[in-house]
């Protein structure tokens, strides 16, 4: 049986540390990415405050 997980904020913190870390994400600086949060300038995406689940 398939089961599936949604994970608590608290479970991404490894991810919010990777799309922080401009030395990580800068494969992504200067591109046009239609994401909330991103900079440009260093390719990193900020993490929102608060998010909703879309179903």
């Amino acid at each position: 049986m398939l089961e599936l997980h949604v994970p608590a904020r608290s479970e991404f913190v490894v991810r919010q540390r990777w799309l922080a870390d401009p030395e990580m994400m800068a494969f992504n600086a200067g591109w046009e990415v239609a994401s909330e949060g991103y900079d440009r300038a260093t390719g990193c995406i900020r993490w929102p405050r608060t998010w909703r689940l879309t179903r």
